[in-house]
Formats: C-alpha cells, structure tokens, sequence
C-alpha cells in the first residue's frame, strides 16, 4: 500500500493491503501525512490518535468508529465524511473543511474547531459545549444562508424539530429564519419554551443540589 500526497509525491510505502492497517502504522510511526491524498476511502474502527494531516484530502472517506484524537487536521478535507462514532478529542480541526460529512455521537471535547466548515445538520447533535474553541466556524445552510458562529448556540430539543438559537437567527429543523419573518407556528413554539423557563425560574423554590447525598432509609426487608 502507497499513500501519495494531492500533488503525487509518495509519502509512505507499506506492505499492509489495507488503508486502516496503513494509517495504523503511520501514525504508530509519528509520520507526516501533510497534504495526503486519502479520498473515498474505508476506515472504518481505526486507531489513529495522534494522526498529523493537516491539509489532507479525506473527502468521502469513511472514519466511522475511529480514535482520532489529538490528531493535527488543521486544512483537512473532510467534506462528504462519515464522521459518526468518531472521537476527535483535543483534535486540531482549525479551517478544516467539513461540509455535507455526516455526524453521529461524534466527540469533540477539547477540539479546535476555529473557522472550520460545516454543513450538515446532524452537527448540532454534537456536544458543541465541550469544544475548547470554534472562532469563526462557518454553518453553510443548504449552501445558501451562513451562520458564523464565536461560540455554542442555544440548542433546543424535545419539540419536534430541533431549535438553533444563534443572536436573532434560528434553524428550525431544515428551515433557517431570523427574528424577523418567524411563522406564527414556530413564534408559539418559542413562546412555550421561554413560558416553561419563566415558570421554573419564578417558582421561588430551589432544587435539591444533587452534590448532597439524600438521607438513606433502613430497609424494611427481613431475611427469612
């Protein structure tokens, strides 16, 4: 197996037959992977923490299930990816490219997601508030409305379609409004919410803080 970079230079040479196995003993062996050419490729499981590509071209390769975390990707292609199941903890994804790649259970916590691009909505079902930046990530709708985002929307769930709250803009399931041309049906929908919190907030009773164990009760059961 030969992986070569976009430009054709070779830049490792192993005897695996597989690109998982290849990738494996790459990153085992620290080596550079700048600029890679790995698109539409199964890697499907893989261990790769660790994995320095910055400016690599994974575009429609399949990661699912894979380790690929502390990895450097800063430029990465990742456009069309299978994403799901994949951990890039404390990753480097810094201008990565990611629009349409598919998200499930993907793990960014201590990721660097600043100017990234995303498209997909399955996105928003990453835990955003776990990322250790996402400066100027770019969320491109249906390739015509963009919202540029500094740091985690509000992310709603439980009412249907799921609520995007970014400033005076909000993505509703797949359709994008801002506060000004909101249907009736989404502004009650928003209105019921902002009414559960007002209640709740306005209750004058505070809950048990869940840092102080509850009083244990003797059981009343006897061995016979």
């Amino acid at each position: 197996m030969i992986i070569c970079s976009l430009s054709g230079k070779k830049l490792f040479e192993t005897r695996h037959k597989t690109v998982k196995n290849t990738l494996e003993e790459v990153v085992e062996r620290n080596i550079d992977l700048s600029y890679a050419d790995l698109r539409n490729c199964k890697i499907t499981d893989a261990s790769l923490d660790g994995m320095i590509a910055p400016g690599a071209s994974f575009w429609g390769t399949d990661f699912g299930g894979s380790d690929i975390g502390y990895a450097i990707l800063h430029g990465a292609d990742l456009r069309c990816a299978n994403l799901s199941d994949c951990c890039f903890a404390h990753s480097n994804l810094t201008g990565a490219n990611m629009n349409g790649a598919q998200f499930s259970r993907t793990i960014v916590e201590g990721a660097v997601l600043d100017r990234a691009r995303v498209s997909c909505p399955s996105f928003w079902e990453c835990d955003l508030q776990t990322a250790q930046s996402m400066i100027g990530l770019v969320y491109s709708h249906l390739g015509e409305d963009e919202i540029a985002l500094e740091k985690p929307p509000v992310i709603i769930k439980g009412m249907g379609s799921p609520f995007v709250l970014h400033g005076d803009t909000c993505l509703w399931g797949s359709v994008f409004f801002n506060g000004k041309d909101m249907p009736p049906v989404l502004y009650e929908s928003l209105s019921s919410i902002c009414a559960t919190i007002e209640r709740m907030v306005n209750s004058g009773t505070s809950s048990h803080n869940a840092k102080y164990p509850m009083p244990k009760k003797e059981s009343s059961y006897k061995p016979l």
